[in-house]
C-alpha cells in the first residue's frame, strides 16, 4: 500500500543547531520560516546538575527561554532530558551501574519537569549504544528510563518515552546487526511508554557518508528500504506510537540529501500505510561531533568562523514537504 500524505498531525522538523541554554533562537527561526512545525531540543544534566542536588536557576531558565520560543515560533518541542555524556560527578559515584543510578536520575527528571509546560513530548534519554563498552549494566538505565517517566508523568501532561539507535538485525544492503541485540532489549522496554524515539544515521552503515553511486541510479545505497526496515521493526517489537526523533544523511552533496532522504520518506510512509504509527520525523540540523560523523549530516550547516546558523536547501525543500504532506 503507498500512502501519498502524511496523517493529520504528523510532525515534521529538526533538531537545533545551538545548544537551548545559549538562548540564541536563530536556528528555531529558520526551522520556523522553512514551514517545519516541530523543532528536537536537548538538556544537558551536566550543565543544569553541576553537583548532587545542586541545580542551576540560570540554566533552567534559559531552556525555558528556548522551549518557549519554540512554542512562539509554532514549532512543538521535542526535549530530551539527556543525551551521551552524563555529568562527572555521576560517573565518578558509579555511573549507572550503581543502585542509586536510578534515583538520581529521576531527581534530575523531576527538576527539569518544571520549566515543560506546553511540550507534548519527551524523551528521558538516548539509550546508549555502547553500554556494555562502557561497564553500565543495561538493566540499571532502563531503570532510570521508567523512574524518570514516572516523575515527568505526574508533573507534566507531555507524552513519555525514550530513544533507542536502532538499525534491524539483518536489515536489507548491509545495514549492521547490533552486536548483543541491546537495541532490542532497549524496545522492549519501550512497551510500556507514550512512544518509543528511533535514532537512524543513513548510508550504508553508521557515520559512513554516503555518496553518489558510480553506476546505476543516483538514490543512494537503498535506504528507504533500510529505514522502512527499521520502522517496522521497532513497531513489532515495541506496538508503541513511534517519532524518528534522530535523522541524517552524511554527504556534503545537499542535493543527494533531498534525493536519498525523499525515497526514505515514501518509504516512511509506506510503513504508516501499512499499520505503523509513525506520529513524527525529525532530521538533523548540525554535525553532531565525537561520533564519527563527518560534519556534514544536517539540513543547516554553520560558520566555522563565526558559528553562525546556515540553511541547506535541504531545509527548505523539507519545509515544502511538510506544508504537502509528502515527498
Amino acid at each position: 500500500m503507498v500512502l501519498t500524505q502524511a496523517p493529520p498531525g504528523f510532525l515534521w522538523g529538526a533538531a537545533t543547531v545551538s545548544d537551548p541554554a545559549s538562548g540564541d533562537p536563530e536556528d528555531l527561526w529558520l526551522l520556523a520560516g522553512a514551514g517545519l512545525n516541530a523543532c528536537g531540543l536537548v538538556l544537558s544534566w551536566d550543565r543544569v546538575e553541576p553537583e548532587p542536588g545542586r541545580f542551576r536557576a540560570d540554566a533552567l531558565a534559559r531552556y525555558r527561554t528556548a522551549i518557549g520560543k519554540a512554542l512562539e515560533y509554532g514549532l512543538a518541542p521535542v526535549v530530551t532530558l539527556h543525551d551521551r555524556a552524563a555529568p562527572r560527578w555521576f560517573t565518578d559515584l558509579g555511573g549507572w551501574s550503581a543502585p542509586s543510578a536510578a534515583g538520581r536520575f529521576a531527581r534530575y527528571a523531576r527538576e527539569a519537569a518544571g520549566i515543560l509546560d506546553g511540550v507534548r513530548w519527551i524523551c528521558t534519554m538516548r539509550a546508549p549504544a555502547n553500554a556494555r563498552r562502557h561497564g553500565d549494566l543495561p538493566e540499571r538505565i532502563a531503570e532510570a528510563h521508567h523512574a524518570a517517566a514516572v516523575s515527568l508523568r505526574e508533573r507534566t501532561r507531555a507524552a513519555v518515552g525514550w530513544t533507542v539507535a536502532v538499525r534491524r538485525p539483518g536489515g536489507p544492503r548491509g545495514v549492521p546487526a547490533e552486536p548483543d541485540g541491546l537495541a532490542d532489549r532497549w524496545l522492549e522496554h519501550a512497551r510500556g511508554d507514550d512512544f518509543v524515539g528511533v535514532a537512524y544515521a543513513s548510508g550504508p552503515a553508521h557515520g559512513r557518508p554516503v555518496s553518489r553511486p558510480r553506476s546505476g541510479g543516483a538514490d543512494g545505497p537503498g535506504r528507504s528500504e533500510t529505514l522502512d526496515a527499521v520502522v517496522r521493526h521497532t513497531a513489532e517489537v515495541t506496538g508503541r506510537p513511534i517519532l524518528i526523533t534522530d535523522d541524517g544523511v552524511p554527504t556534503a552533496d545537499d542535493a543527494l540529501r533531498v534525493t536519498v532522504t525523499s525515497r526514505a520518506l515514501r518509504g516512511l510512509l509506506g510503513a504508516v500505510a501499512d499499520g505503523a504509527d509513525v506520529r513524527g520525523y525529525l532530521h538533523r540540523t548540525a554535525p553532531e561531533h565525537g561520533e564519527g560523523h563527518p560534519g556534514d549530516c544536517g539540513l543547516i550547516a554553520f560558520d566555522r568562523r563565526t558559528g553562525a546558523p546556515r540553511p541547506r536547501p535541504s531545509l527548505y525543500w523539507l519545509g515544502d514537504v511538510a506544508r504537502r504532506g509528502h515527498p
